[in-house]
């Protein structure tokens, strides 16, 4: 699925592959606004202290009750400095910020598959469709407002066109306003919101009224280039916008459609599908009995 996403979507957009950090630094994410936005959905990182003593009392007492001493791990970290990449466009901003670009050179387009995105969803987590650690890939671009946009029209119209090679049922919606924009909302300094901050294309999943956000397609306008200090050179506006292709949850809207017989796939996903050994476990999987 990811090769696929990558052949039909990220690279006839011509976007560069790059590997993004997923320990984001707390600032990072107060210049994002996440932090005024959506603070309880993340995981929060402290790194140790370092302190010999304190961890030699946590592995003696753990030695002697074998049960973990909670008081004593905490004391011996620092408080939070960083949180697992909630978003996974956060370093393209943080690379750019305090940087000039002249308009002739844009746009800058980056995407990263390398990994993870981390989300706190409490109890709202449920199946694969919605984890706490999930696959996606992300695109991320900086361009002049009008090409910005049409980016991610286009980012859009492949997943359209994607979708319907798979043969899979999809619709899209204009997405709630991001939380992030709240933040920046209400700084009164001349931020630029374009009309439509965000699409979601879902996939249609029996049972669901809703089915599942597989695209999430977005134009910042200037909350980033503000909040991270990223210049044109003539002090042309500039702005950012992100695609998030989820790739467990395209999974997930697959096999809820096509079933797991593959008889029933598309050669688009026959011509790719490579069967795994799948170790002998007298305890797994569980019985239906």
């Amino acid at each position: 699925m990811k090769k696929i996403l990558i052949d039909n979507i990220v690279e006839k957009l011509g976007f560069d592959e790059c590997l993004f950090p997923k320990l984001i630094p707390i600032p990072t994410m107060d210049k994002m606004r996440y932090l005024d936005g959506l603070p309880e959905g993340m995981y929060y990182c402290s790194a140790p202290k370092r302190d010999p003593e304190v961890f030699n009392k946590f592995k003696n007492e753990l030695a002697i009750n074998r049960e973990i001493p909670m008081d004593l791990l905490k004391s011996g970290l620092k408080d939070p400095a960083y949180v697992l990449a909630a978003a996974q466009c956060e370093p393209f901003y943080e690379f750019l910020s305090h940087e000039v670009i002249d308009e002739k050179d844009l746009p800058i387009k980056f995407y990263d598959k390398s990994g993870w995105t981390y989300r706190w969803e409490s109890g709202g987590a449920k199946g694969i469709d919605r984890v706490h650690e999930f696959q996606r890939i992300e695109l991320v671009w900086i361009d002049k407002p009008e090409e910005t946009s049409e980016i991610r029209d286009f980012t859009l119209e492949l997943s359209h066109e994607l979708a319907t090679k798979l043969e899979l049922e999809w619709y899209t919606e204009i997405g709630d306003d991001p939380f992030y924009l709240e933040g920046r909302k209400v700084e009164n300094r001349g931020i630029e919101f374009p009309d439509v901050p965000k699409y979601e294309m879902r996939l249609k999943v029996p049972g669901q009224e809703k089915g599942v956000a597989v695209v999430s397609a977005n134009v910042h306008g200037t909350h980033f280039t503000e909040g991270f200090s990223i210049r044109e050179a003539h002090k042309h506006t500039l702005w950012t916008g992100c695609t998030g292709l989820g790739l467990t949850r395209w999974l997930f809207g697959f096999l809820a459609q096509k079933g797991f017989d593959e008889n029933n796939w598309p050669e688009l996903i026959k011509n790719q599908y490579k069967k795994t050994k799948i170790p002998k476990i007298l305890t797994w999987p569980k019985s239906k009995e």
